[in-house]
Formats: structure tokens, sequence, C-alpha cells
């Protein structure tokens, strides 16, 4: 059983190309390489496609052709260095292409380049290739069909679940339908993911995130029965109807309180669902030293070791992945959120390392020599702020 990784030299280059992330994937890959991990992996190359009609047919699945060509121009134009004329924005609005969602140089690339790298470790999974695939480069959970949203342009993980549920039956059990279990632990709501498959029976989703007044993107949040007027976390509609989970949480969350509140969660999901497939979306900014600072998890592994303070938990992240993994179902974990460049790849080595312990029975966490000690890595808890801004 083996543990892929998306990477490569063109890949890199593009998943650094974006003003607002800048540099964070080569840290995240340099981290992991440094502590020795990339000979544990199985490198797994981005998509390629042998003609534009081919990628756009890939793309289009999800998303509409007019966005995906007003995307297209959106990087011409900055490519040729040529202003917006009054139409230009025009069309660049109405498809949100502002704001949160500038263009730049290389906007097309770099946003293919996530769903080719998503795509090909989907492919990974359906040919068995790996038992699980990370691509840190991915996760980008807020884009909508025709709709730039949250530092998102293109889903990649819209596009890889649809990919996983549209494999044939014959390529999981001959006697089953494939279903898909999407776990989103960003600290904000999985909406575009959770809006792509909202009538689909085959998807579930299921968001852990911070919700409040002001707080984006603004969705979900706690649902009223009508008939009783309970509060529920249950979303769809249609023949998807309660296949859409939410878990809007307050500030301040440590891991205890947040792995308490989402482990039987997870549990049940596996058990009813019995999925094919778990695709895991690893934002990190609801570490504590996010600039957000509005949840308090670590990137902690208590082990053997006395490295660590005796009331430090184990991190919720690597909880919910240890528990995810433990199911022994072919996964995909992606990232996402993260705006602590340094801890964001602290964590996602952590969870590599993590990965490759579980799936494969090396040990890397749990002696004098593990990845990140937490030695390396000292823990102020930071005052509650109170923020919630995005």
């Amino acid at each position: 059983m083996s543990v892929g990784i998306v990477y490569g030299d063109q890949y890199r280059r593009l998943c650094c190309s974006s003003p607002k992330f800048g540099d964070r994937y080569a840290l995240v890959m340099d981290l992991i390489n440094a502590y020795k991990l990339i000979p544990e992996l199985s490198r797994v190359p981005p998509l390629q496609w042998d003609s534009p009609n081919r990628m756009y047919e890939a793309v289009t699945t999800f998303h509409s052709k007019e966005y995906v060509d007003a995307l297209k121009k959106l990087q011409m134009l900055h490519i040729e260095e040529k202003e917006l004329t009054a139409d230009d924005e025009l069309l660049m609005d109405s498809f949100s292409l502002n704001y949160d969602c500038p263009g730049f140089p290389s906007v097309f690339d770099y946003s293919l380049a996530a769903v080719q790298g998503s795509l090909a470790a989907a492919n990974a999974l359906i040919c068995r290739h790996c038992e699980v695939v990370i691509n840190w480069g991915g996760g980008w959970h807020h884009a909508k069909r025709s709709e730039a949203s949250g530092f998102c342009y293109l889903n990649d993980a819209v596009l890889a679940v649809h990919r996983l549920v549209s494999s044939t039956p014959s390529e999981i059990s001959p006697n089953r339908q494939t279903r898909v279990l999407y776990v989103d632990l960003d600290l904000h709501h999985g909406d575009g993911v959770e809006e792509a498959f909202w009538y689909s029976p085959r998807v579930v989703t299921f968001s852990v995130h911070h919700a409040s007044p002001g707080f984006f993107p603004g969705t979900g949040t706690w649902n009223m029965v009508d008939n009783d007027k309970l509060p529920i976390f249950l979303n769809g509609a249609g023949r998807g109807r309660f296949s859409a989970f939410n878990l809007p949480l307050e500030e301040g969350i440590n891991d205890l309180d947040w792995s308490n509140a989402i482990g039987p969660i997870l549990d049940s999901l596996n058990m009813v669902i019995q999925p094919s497939y778990v695709v895991v979306q690893c934002g990190a900014d609801c570490l504590a030293t996010d600039p957000h600072r509005i949840f308090h998890l670590t990137n902690f592994y208590p082990s053997f070791n006395s490295d660590c303070d005796p009331e430090c938990s184990l991190s919720g992240y690597l909880y919910a992945i240890k528990k995810i993994l433990s199911w022994k179902v072919p996964t995909l974990i992606l990232g996402g959120g993260g705006y602590n460049f340094p801890d964001t790849a602290r964590l996602w080595t952590r969870v590599t390392a993590l990965t490759i312990e579980e799936v494969k029975g090396k040990n890397f966490l749990s002696t004098d020599s593990n990845c990140l000690s937490i030695k390396s890595y000292k823990y102020e808890k930071p005052r509650h702020t109170g923020t919630n801004n995005p």
C-alpha cells in the first residue's frame, strides 16, 4: 500500500504564482522533503490533456464555459498589461472576478493546476495505484459554477469528487454504487462543494467551521426544522436531502473540544454511508496562530516523548485525519486555507507524516527523532481577540 503526493517542477511554479498565497506550496513541499518524507511517497504527476477541448470537457463538468472563457481572458489581459475596458469590467464583475478574486498574469494557469493535481489524485485512487493521495496545491472549495469566491477560482475539490463518484461500480465493487464522503476541516464553510452536490444522494458533505454574522461566506449555519423549531445541521434537497451536514462552531474552540464535537459525527457518517472514497479538505486556518485567531487548534502530536506540556491535547486536525484513515477507505487529502505559511507548512508536514505512518506502518511521529517535534515548535496560546473578520 502506498501514499501518493502531487508535485512536479511546473506544478510547484504555478502553485506559487498567486499573489495571495505566494510561495506557501514551496514551503510545504520543502519542509516535507527536509524531513525525508519524499522517499516514502509516490509522486503523482498532475493530469495533462492532449488538447484544449479535453481540458474544457474536464473543467466544464462543473464550471460553465462562459466562466472558464472569462477566466482565460482575465489572464490574457494581465499578461498583455492592458487596462480593462468598461465592458471587460462588467464581464469580470458578473463572474465575481474582482475584490477577493482579482486577476494576475497566471490566474487561469494557477487555477487550472490545482484541478490537474486533484484529478490526477482521484485517478490514482480509482486505479488503486495509491491508498491515499495528498494534494497540498488543491482544496479551493469556495468557487461556484460561474463565480469565483474567497480566493478560489476553479473548484478542484468538486471536480475530484465528481470524478470519484462517476467511477463505474466495477472499479470499486460490482455490487454497489460509488459513494463519496467529503469532509471539510477549513475554518470557513465549504459552500462551493456543498452547493455542487446539493441534490446528489451519492455525495455526502460534512463541513465543520466557524459561522457568525458577517463571517465569510455566511452559509453553513444552523437550520430550523419548521414543525418543531429545533436546530439541526442537515441540508440538501431533492434526492440529496439530508446529504449535506454542517457543524458551525463558536470562536475560541480548542483541540479537545473540536475533536469531541466532530468525532461521533465522523463515526456515524462512515457507518451509515460506507463510502467508497473519502475526500478531506484540510484548510489550516483553524490553527491558533493563523491571522484569523478564531479557533485555537494546534499541530500537536503527544507521543511517548516528554516534549510537550501535559495539558496539550492531540491536534484536532491530526485526530480527524487519523480517524478517517483508520477506516481503510481510499482517501484524497487536499489543502485549502492557511495564512500563517510557516505553521501551515508544519501542520501539513505532520499530516503527511501521519498518513505515511497510518498507511505504511512506518513510525515518524512517535520516536525521539519524530517529524516536527514539539521541541521545534513552541506554541503560545494567543489572547482571544473576538474578531470574526475573514
